[in-house]
């Protein structure tokens, strides 16, 4: 498919995210699905804000151990939250991963974490989208290092 738009809604029809994508090649054999410069908009429950994940590259994969689907995206990912207050929260990275259903996402590549107060960055990256809380991972030779903005 080209240009295409998949929006999904819960079963009260409320919106829950929106994944478009410049292309959209499904494979038969694994189920998988690859996306060419993919865009994913999640909701957020309190409706305050949503975030904005994009990449040049990415993948809807379902994870059978689970049971949900997650995608994949790589290549320049930028992901951001604007709140309507003016508060956001910008991360950029290589690779992230998205479990949409669960507003959840996780990277273990390098990741720099922007926002008003300042900027964060980490060896990796668990974030839960809903209540705001981020997991910053180190490794043995990288720390976790934030610069604040006076």
């Amino acid at each position: 498919m080209s240009n295409a738009n998949l929006k999904t809604y819960d079963n009260q029809g409320k919106w829950l995210q929106n994944l478009t994508a410049k292309q959209f090649v499904h494979l038969q054999s694994t189920g998988e699905t690859y996306l060419t410069e993919p865009a994913l908009t999640l909701a957020n429950s309190q409706e305050d804000f949503s975030w904005k994940i994009k990449a040049k590259k990415g993948r809807i994969k379902s994870n059978m151990k689970e049971d949900q689907e997650l995608v994949e995206f790589w290549d320049s990912v930028t992901a951001a939250k604007l709140n309507m207050k003016g508060k956001f929260t910008s991360l950029n990275t290589e690779r992230l991963v998205v479990y949409p259903s669960r507003n959840y996402l996780e990277t273990s590549s390098p990741v720099f974490i922007d926002n008003e107060i300042g900027r964060t960055s980490s060896v990796g990256l668990q974030a839960f989208l809903n209540d705001g809380s981020y997991k910053f991972l180190s490794s043995g030779g990288t720390r976790v290092s934030t610069i604040l903005l006076q």
